[in-house]
């Protein structure tokens, strides 16, 4: 939830006073021009961005959260990878598991099990054995959601996680998010495309000018007038629900 929150990276505000919530079971969207501060929101939930003013708070004041209590319940979907060392693909997204290990210890029979069943989600385990430096960054990026699911997070935030990857795969991969999110799990997702965006969030907000939108249903939110004077275009995105087809 942000209240009233002003994030930004020092003293120079990106977004202002932004006041919305991600409930369990709902895909939120956020959508904006390149620039307006839709990733600076998602790195602030992490540490990775200020939080200037206000507050951001899952439980608690994220503020106030240890890295490791936050990486429980929080898990991140990144635009990219940075470069990334010679680790095999099932070595990777067992790092998901860290946090729920002591600071010394390694995977166990159960870690690995839950790693498998992120990566057979994901379509990832005929990777298991690759090297993640030798991989596509289509795959890359499925195994890097892999490794958020091996977390077994709470809240999932996704910084355009299909920007990588062909459309095939993109839907398999936001349909894998919205049967996340119908389980019970808050997403949280930053979208370019604003069709994937009207087809599968629940609720969109705009980020512009330094500040958020209420969440409204993707019809009211991606209206023509706002696709107008917001993205400067006339189009009519579809905001057809999910049929699954």
């Amino acid at each position: 939830e942000f209240r009233a929150a002003s994030v930004g990276y020092g003293s120079r505000v990106v977004v202002t006073e932004a006041t919305f919530a991600v409930r369990p079971g709902e895909f939120l969207g956020l959508v904006g021009p390149n620039g307006a501060g839709k990733s600076t929101l998602l790195r602030a939930v992490t540490g990775g961005a200020d939080v200037l003013g206000g507050d951001i708070v899952c439980g608690v004041s994220v503020l106030r959260m240890p890295e490791r209590d936050r990486a429980r319940v929080i898990g991140v979907v990144p635009q990219s990878q940075p470069a990334v060392f010679a680790f095999s693909a099932r070595g990777f997204v067992e790092m998901g598991r860290h946090p729920h290990l002591g600071r010394l210890g390694s995977p166990g029979a159960a870690d690995r099990a839950v790693a498998d069943e992120a990566m057979a989600r994901t379509d990832t385990a005929r990777l298991a054995d690759e090297r993640i430096d030798e991989l596509s960054g289509g795959d890359l990026q499925r195994l890097t959601l892999a490794q958020a699911l091996a977390q077994e997070p709470q809240v999932l935030l996704l910084d355009e996680p299909t920007s990588h990857l062909d459309l095939n795969h993109a839907l398999q991969v936001l349909d894998l998010v919205r049967s996340l999110a119908d389980g019970g799990m808050a997403v949280l997702g930053v979208f370019h495309d604003l069709g994937l965006a009207a087809r599968y969030a629940d609720r969109i907000c705009i980020v512009s000018n330094g500040r958020v939108t209420p969440p409204s249903p993707p019809a009211e939110a991606l209206n023509a007038r706002v696709i107008s004077d917001v993205f400067g275009v006339r189009a009519v995105v579809r905001t057809d629900p999910v049929t699954g087809s």
